[in-house]
């Protein structure tokens, strides 16, 4: 398979020396390598928190390529390394062959070092890393990835050369290394507040760690040129964005319980709800077939947010507009949200898992019992989500230092009760806004259908009081 360029689902969602004749280009190396050796080296208790100028190279594919214009843009390095890219024919041609696989191609080749020259030998004997990688893969959505790797690893080689030679390491030193370096220390940070012990056992419960791995220390990967998220990594480990650095109590039980597996009879369960429940049928087509979501998410989705709520990275307050909100970008208020995982998410607070829980056992059970039943799946989430389940009507964006409406939702209560887009918000029920904190914000619009809310907005010269019930 030799596709022109990759996109695929992310399994959703690295330092040498380099010799350089000019001293202000070895000072930026000197400056890049003592970063990546500082990130390498921070460790919060049991966890290992590093950067990889391999990965960052390989994600360059993916930065260039801005395939997602609602994902970050890096026009720095589109306007540095296209003209470069166009002075060599062949190399342009790799590139337009795996642009958009960076991310695939960290999981690829995710072991061995950390440093690009040291990936570019390793491609120079590729039989044992490929074959390393072929025995070990277990994100079927990759082989094809893998699968060309496999058969033109010379052309991807050649393309990361080519990074070298013209200089990645000074590039990124630039342009990124400060940010990546602020990233991983904030992260240092927020992980130094999670017990790994009590972390571990939580989503063992749902994803039991392999007896050679349970003792290593858990590794988060921090990264910069990426276009996604987070993304996993083989063994558990998971790499995860600067600007994702706001989710990481999600993201770091999301990533590791994505690897649980249904077992055929959940899913086949599962798919009964869709052609005997229209409420559900309706949200299974959004976020399995419009999204290409993994048959398996509405369970990780819930179990994750189970790990996050029970180890206090996420208040249940927190969880359920997630879940009310979960798959639903661009979309009207009522029409998103993932029933299923709310579901088991109201039944695993009820179930309170310990030693010895099996997630799919469980999981059946509730299925053979009627817990999960055809045409009941909209009364459960209703239950579940009941305290906040009133809707506003309004999306939030932050602009500068204040939180502006992006969107009013025609028919929604905001609207009926005067807000509109671009009001600058400044206090809700009385309480005002603490800077450009969505979150806050965002807990003071939640509430039960029918509860009052008065927001205080300005707009232009105006300061307004706007009242609405929510629906």
């Amino acid at each position: 398979m030799k596709p022109s360029s990759f996109r695929l689902p992310p399994a959703r969602v690295r330092a040498t020396s380099f010799a350089l004749s000019l001293p202000t280009a070895a000072a930026a190396i000197l400056l890049l390598l003592a970063a990546f050796a500082r990130n390498a080296d921070a460790a919060a208790p049991g966890f290992q928190v590093k950067s990889s100028e391999k990965m960052e190279a390989l994600l360059l594919l993916d930065a260039l390529a801005n395939l997602d214009p609602d994902l970050p843009d890096f026009p720095a390095a589109r306007s540095y390394w296209f003209p470069l890219l166009d002075q060599e024919p062949a190399v342009r041609a790799a590139y337009d062959t795996w642009k958009g696989a960076g991310s695939v191609l960290c999981y690829l080749l995710a072991d061995g070092g950390d440093s690009l020259s040291e990936l570019v030998t390793a491609l120079d004997t590729p039989e044992p890393l490929l074959k390393a990688i072929g025995e070990k893969l277990d994100e079927p959505n990759y082989r094809p990835v893998y699968e060309h790797l496999a058969a033109d690893h010379a052309q991807l080689k050649s393309l990361l050369r080519f990074l070298l030679d013209k200089g990645f390491p000074k590039f990124f030193a630039d342009h990124y290394a400060a940010d990546l370096e602020k990233g991983v220390t904030a992260c240092r940070e927020q992980l130094a507040k999670v017990d790994a012990d009590k972390f571990r056992s939580a989503v063992g419960l749902f994803v039991p760690r392999p007896a050679e791995e349970a003792a290593a220390p858990l590794e988060v990967v921090v990264t910069l040129l990426s276009g996604i998220q987070a993304f996993a990594l083989p063994r558990g480990r998971m790499a995860i964005s600067v600007g994702a650095l706001p989710n990481l109590s999600f993201l770091l039980p999301f990533l590791v319980c994505r690897k649980f597996v249904p077992s055929q009879a959940n899913l086949d369960a599962k798919l009964a709800l869709v052609t005997k429940d229209p409420y559900y049928e309706t949200a299974h087509r959004r976020i399995y077939t419009e999204m290409h979501r993994a048959p398996n998410e509405e369970f990780v989705y819930a179990a994750a947010l189970h790990v996050s709520v029970s180890l206090g990275l996420l208040t249940r307050l927190q969880a359920l507009r997630m879940l009310k909100f979960a798959h639903g970008t661009g979309l009207p208020p009522d029409k998103a949200g993932a029933p299923l995982a709310t579901a088991l998410f109201g039944k695993l607070a009820d179930a309170k898992p310990a030693a010895g829980f099996d997630y799919n056992a469980w999981l059946a059970q509730l299925f053979q019992e009627g817990k999960l039943a055809p045409g009941g799946m909209r009364a459960q989430v209703e239950q579940v989500l009941a305290e906040i389940l009133g809707i506003a009507g309004i999306s939030i964006r932050v602009e500068g230092t204040h939180l502006v409406v992006q969107q009013v939702y025609p028919g929604f209560p905001a609207a009926d009760g005067g807000v509109k887009a671009g009001d600058e918000l400044l206090a809700i029920g009385g309480t005002p806004l603490d800077g450009p904190n969505v979150q806050q914000a965002a807990e003071l619009l939640a509430g039960a259908r029918g509860d009052e809310r008065v927001v205080r907005v300005r707009r232009g010269e105006e300061t307004l009081e706007l009242k609405f019930k929510l629906k």
